[in-house]
């Protein structure tokens, strides 16, 4: 938020940990159980104030 002026946009792109081609690697990898479950990531942007859109690739 530091970095944006009043009203900007921030665009995030990241794997999917739920769909798509890499969630079920992403599942069972080390990192996986800190970063929490399905909603884990939507949830912490929300706590951050943040709006997320899926745009699911192919």
């Amino acid at each position: 938020m530091r970095v944006l002026r009043p009203g900007g946009t921030l665009v995030v792109i990241d794997n999917d940990q739920v769909n798509g081609d890499f969630a079920d690697l992403l599942a069972v990898s080390s990192a996986a159980e800190p970063q929490g479950y399905e909603d884990y990531v939507p949830d912490w942007w929300s706590a951050q104030g943040a709006h997320t859109a899926a745009v699911m690739s192919t």
